[in-house]
């Protein structure tokens, strides 16, 4: 075996260890604190738990991107790979964390505390998605193998050279493609309203091309959501991030709390598409002109052939009910709306 990949999977190894002794070590400081604190105010309740779980969520947030990023430079590249081994790491601390603190806390507060374990598999569900983010994020393979070639001072004067020439050579060859090769007419696909496409005069993307033109019937259509949806929030993905991230913890629970189970019609620039259980979709998407801020979308079967038409950094109009919250957002019945660009 060569000895870079030994050195890899060593030093993947010695980053498992680090950062699951210091998740171990921070969990149990910070949990004896905030039960220390609370006993001796005698305000041991439900308020103790939920501070309880932000740590806990917070400390696996935390450890779940480090081992990520700990494999993915490790040369893994599976993102489902990489969920389940760090899920492997951080499952067991969750599992003593909440137990433990369960036995020391009084007989009243069992029934929260066995209510967390959905709420930590919820953010345990986000693994997938979040080893996805990085292995997009990473540098590919080919491009680091390209580096190590070539010395690094050639590289780093001729680097955009060798992309732009790899971009003409590309659309030259895509011409030539097109030019010398006659394809058959696409399948027509329905459009967003559900109506199938004419035979004659449709191609693959109409739905999408016809969600872009027909704003009237969009407009119509969220009214007819806003007014049949109980409960429904006006509140755009925008104004929604810009309070969150302008807030302080209680007041993002707050309005984290308000917002939950509600429909929601939001815009959003997509990040990755990916394929779901029975023929469904996740959709990561951010809003428009914001960084660092995600959502998490569900869109059933039914809106499978839409996204198949879409690509990452379009922009999408949608509707959705919140289903619950790990520092991002999760939707579930979602449906797309509209193609905005």
């Amino acid at each position: 075996m060569p000895e870079k990949i030994i050195n890899n999977y060593k030093a993947l190894e010695a980053e498992e260890r680090l950062v699951i002794k210091a998740t171990e070590k921070t969990l149990e400081r910070v949990g004896r604190e905030i039960t220390r604190a609370a006993a001796a105010k005698g305000t041991l309740s439900g308020g103790t738990v939920r501070a309880l779980l932000s740590t806990l969520v917070e400390q696996l947030e935390s450890a779940a991107n480090r081992l990520i990023a700990a494999h993915v430079k490790a040369g893994a590249f599976d993102a489902k790979e990489i969920a389940t081994r760090v899920l492997s790491k951080l499952d067991p601390i969750a599992n003593d964390f909440l137990e433990s603190h369960a036995k020391r806390m009084a007989g009243a507060l069992q029934v929260p505390f066995q209510s967390l374990r959905p709420q930590v598999n919820h953010f345990f569900d986000s693994l997938t998605d979040r080893a996805t983010l990085a292995l997009a994020e990473y540098p590919r393979a080919t491009e680091r193998k390209i580096a190590e070639l070539i010395t690094p001072s050639w590289w780093s004067r001729y680097h955009n050279h060798v992309y732009g020439a790899s971009t003409i050579i590309g659309v030259v060859l895509t011409v030539l493609f097109f030019v010398w090769s006659n394809p058959k007419p696409s399948v027509p696909v329905s459009n967003l309203s559900g109506q199938p496409a004419s035979p004659s005069t449709d191609k693959s993307n109409e739905g999408v091309r016809q969600a872009k033109e027909a704003p009237s019937k969009v407009a119509t259509d969220e009214a007819r959501i806003a007014s049949e949806a109980q409960p429904f929030s006006p509140m755009s993905i925008n104004e929604y991030f810009s309070r969150w991230f302008d807030s302080t913890d209680l007041q993002r629970d707050q309005l984290e709390q308000g917002m939950l189970g509600k429909t929601v019609i939001w815009t959003g620039r997509i990040r990755s598409i990916e394929s779901g259980k029975d023929g469904a979709v996740r959709v990561i998407l951010e809003p428009p002109g914001r960084k660092g801020a995600t959502a998490f979308l569900d869109f059933d079967s039914s809106q499978r052939a839409y996204f198949l038409e879409l690509k990452e950094k379009q922009v999408i109009r949608f509707t959705g009910v919140i289903r619950g919250f790990v520092a991002s957002p999760f939707l579930e019945k979602c449906k797309l709306l509209n193609v905005v660009e």
